[in-house]
């Protein structure tokens, strides 16, 4: 459901269970959101529409004189516990949780300032004392729904990620209310996904939505079948990448199939490659191996990337020496190995390595 008549509906019933009690819990909303099946963008909107209307999204909250000041006021030991008897293997990143200091009174406020500002530390500590809601919200998923717990935190943290790098002070409140909202749609996001042979990521399935209007209107225009070029034409996509796309939605669902997609004859075409030459799963894993890679590597400093890139070779295939990197950057050999130790020490860290793991 994305129509802005959809969205109004949702607000509306919002709005009056606020006037009714005075303030929204932030599950209330997200409860009523999910069920309607709300996009990113739709839950971005009804939640800045709300906020105009004065909406006051409340947490349970603790005294203000506490030492330690947590709104949610959840018995995360319980809920670590349960974790681990359901998923044992999580216990390095409970115990990891555990050690994390709670939100402090208002800490969130001095940190988006900060980090505003290209503060690496607040952005991290932020991601980290947020964490601990991931881990709550992929629990209930995890009881509730089709999903393997591991899965729903990883999920969840890619959705707090996310949320940390779009929040607004000025234009969605209270961080603390924010956040869940990405949380959750990550995971449930995921769950809609998890029927297919090989997962794609939601921003493909929009894209492959977006693939098969522009084959209609084609078809429409036409009379017949559009061709690969034109069909790439017609999406804006570049053919390289709509040939990977294609590729991934081969064999994952009925929604589009090759020979439906596309009349192209090219004899150099990613759809009329020998079958026998290649792995379509190897090819999947690849793309989104680089598609993971590349959102944690997000997560580092400018030159940590690059210099991992080079490295590595995963800007032009090559990998260089650490004198080519030291070239590039003006620096010694010795300070492209200190780099490139602290940034493999990063990506190391279980919030980033974790979702990797599938790769191994």
């Amino acid at each position: 459901m994305g129509s802005a008549g959809s969205h109004q509906i949702i607000i509306d019933k919002l709005y009056t269970l606020y006037k009714q009690k005075g303030y929204l819990r932030e599950d209330e909303a997200l409860d009523l959101m999910t069920v309607e099946n709300t996009s990113l963008v739709g839950i971005n909107r009804i939640t800045d529409k709300l906020i105009e209307l004065g909406v006051i999204f409340a947490e349970d909250s603790s005294s203000d004189d506490d030492d330690e000041y947590d709104r949610a006021q959840v018995d995360y030991d319980s809920v670590y516990e349960e974790i681990l008897s359901i998923s044992p293997g999580q216990e390095r990143f409970v115990n990891y949780l555990r050690e994390i200091k709670p939100p402090q009174h208002r800490e969130w406020q001095q940190l988006v300032t900060q980090m505003s500002s290209g503060n690496d530390y607040a952005y991290n500590r932020l991601f980290e004392m947020y964490l601990r809601v991931v881990a709550r919200i992929a629990l209930r998923y995890a009881k509730d729904e089709t999903i393997e717990l591991d899965d729903a935190i990883q999920e969840g943290a890619m959705g707090l990620m996310r949320a940390i790098k779009q929040f607004d002070p000025s234009q969605h409140g209270n961080l603390g209310s924010y956040l869940p909202l990405w949380i959750q749609q990550y995971v449930s996001r995921a769950i809609a996904d998890k029927g297919r042979t090989i997962r794609i990521p939601v921003h493909m399935l929009e894209t492959v939505e977006k693939i098969r209007k522009s084959k209609e209107k084609l078809i429409a225009l036409h009379g017949t079948e559009p061709c690969f070029e034109l069909l790439s034409i017609e999406t804006g996509i570049p053919t390289e990448q709509l040939g990977q796309i294609v590729s991934i939605i081969r064999n994952t669902s009925d929604l589009l199939s090759t020979e439906e997609l596309v009349n192209d004859t090219r004899e150099d075409s990613v759809l009329n490659r020998n079958e026998n030459s290649y792995s379509i799963e190897d090819d999947v894993t690849y793309i989104f191996l680089r598609r993971d890679l590349a959102e944690i590597m997000q997560t580092l400093k400018p030159r940590e990337t690059k210099v991992l890139s080079m490295r590595f070779g995963l800007l032009d295939g090559l990998e260089h020496t650490l004198e080519e990197v030291g070239s590039e950057f003006a620096i010694t050999r010795e300070r492209v190995r200190q780099i490139e130790v602290k940034a493999l020490k990063k990506m190391r860290h279980p919030s980033r390595s974790k979702k990797l793991k599938d790769y191994i």
